[in-house]
């Protein structure tokens, strides 16, 4: 049986503790390895706790894919495998973020992953101003990059430390984040319309849709998207998501969902990327009595659609005011979603958790409960405060990607 492998680099300085928290660094299966977020917090022995030794977004970005680089190697993978990263950074950040391109460029050179950024209302337990997460893949050194030159504005993409979709191998591609932005030539830059419909016909229409289509794949492929929200549009969002499907939208995916601070561009409502799987070994998993997809598995890869605290019998949030009563019927939901798909909790081999500026603080709780459900197997685990969560009353949400044996 191919186990989960937890990845435990002999050398890690920043934190000789790191086998004592409740997540792996890493782990790995069948030649994918999920990253957890990493922060440039160091372990201070004098004062037994965590410190960022550098207000700059920009070195604590260098500590980052310095820890970054020693846990890839440790797993025998390489950075030129990398194949996706997401950046949630704070507010306070913004007037270096955008310089952090040069320190990717050096990390990636010719070479880059899809990405997102997106702001985040905290990142809790740490003083940190970005937390970044990352995904490799065996083969991910050899992307096929797609540029979707019928965009007038394709030539940009030759600058940029990110690819905006790419092949690995023959079943997988990879799209990184992208708004509903417009190209006006006689302006000579990008135009944001009205509203988050507008913004999402866009995504798909023009933007995402662009890269699939001079990649020659059908939207249908899509089998994972994250929709980054911004707090502005979250009832539009929750609205339309109930609605018919936009043109162009793939309908049959594993939908995961942040709403973020804000997104980097001012004026965009909605960021979404997306992952394609080619292969036929396809299955979408609806359960009976929960809404949408739930899940999709993509040969032994299953991508879950977000989940609360909601008793779907009854259709209400559980545990209002109780947050671990919260992540309990969560992660409930995800055993559900995944004994569906013919995996388990042991296969969870990535989360994102999610939590409300009111549970912010309530980090115990989350190790706990996860210790409780994966003992020694933990998962690569990323934990941001979101600005809301689209269910009223829920207080956190989990995103996950498990792997079969």
């Amino acid at each position: 049986m191919n186990r989960k492998r937890i990845i435990t680099p002999e050398y890690y300085p920043w934190d000789p503790n790191y086998k004592d928290n409740a997540r792996s660094l890493a782990v790995e299966r069948h030649g994918i390895l999920c990253v957890s977020g990493l922060t440039a917090e160091v372990y201070d022995g004098q004062r037994n706790t965590y410190v960022i030794n550098d207000i700059s977004l920009l070195r604590q970005m260098e500590i980052i894919f310095e820890k970054l680089e020693t846990i890839i190697q440790s797993a025998d993978y390489d950075l030129k495998d990398v194949v996706y990263t997401v950046d949630y950074a704070l507010q306070a950040g913004i007037p270096e973020y955008r310089k952090t391109a040069d320190i990717r460029h050096a990390v990636f050179g010719e070479n880059p992953p899809a990405a997102v950024g997106v702001l985040v209302e905290g990142i809790p337990s740490s003083s940190a101003l970005i937390i970044m997460n990352a995904v490799a893949m065996k083969g991910g050194r050899n992307k096929r990059v797609v540029i979707p030159r019928t965009s007038p504005t394709w030539k940009r993409y030759n600058s940029l430390t990110f690819s905006p979709g790419f092949y690995v191998g023959d079943h997988w591609f990879w799209m990184s984040g992208t708004t509903g932005r417009m190209y006006q030539e006689g302006r000579g830059r990008d135009v944001y319309p009205e509203g988050i419909q507008s913004q999402e016909e866009l995504i798909w229409g023009s933007s995402l849709g662009e890269i699939l289509k001079e990649a020659g794949i059908d939207a249908n492929s899509v089998v994972r998207t994250t929709d980054y929200v911004h707090p502005a549009a979250v009832s539009d969002y929750k609205r339309q998501s109930v609605s018919t499907s936009l043109s162009g939208q793939p309908t049959r995916r594993a939908k995961e969902v942040l709403v973020v601070n804000r997104l980097l561009r001012s004026a965009a409502l909605l960021e979404t990327d997306a992952t394609c799987y080619l292969g036929t070994d396809k299955e979408i998993i609806a359960p009976d009595g929960i809404p949408g997809i739930s899940a999709v598995r993509c040969g032994k890869v299953v991508f879950c659609s977000s989940q609360g605290p909601i008793d779907y019998k009854g259709q209400f949030v559980v545990g209002k005011g109780y947050f671990d009563a919260q992540v309990e019927q969560t992660y409930h939901n995800l055993d559900e979603v995944l004994r569906c798909a013919g995996a388990s909790l042991k296969d969870v081999v990535r989360t994102i958790e999610i939590t409300s500026p009111q549970t912010y603080y309530k980090q115990q709780v989350l190790d706990d409960i996860r210790r409780k459900i994966f003992g020694n197997a933990l998962p690569a685990v990323t934990t941001v405060t979101g600005n809301s969560l689209l269910q009223t009353g829920a207080d956190f949400s989990l995103n996950a990607w498990a792997i079969l044996a």
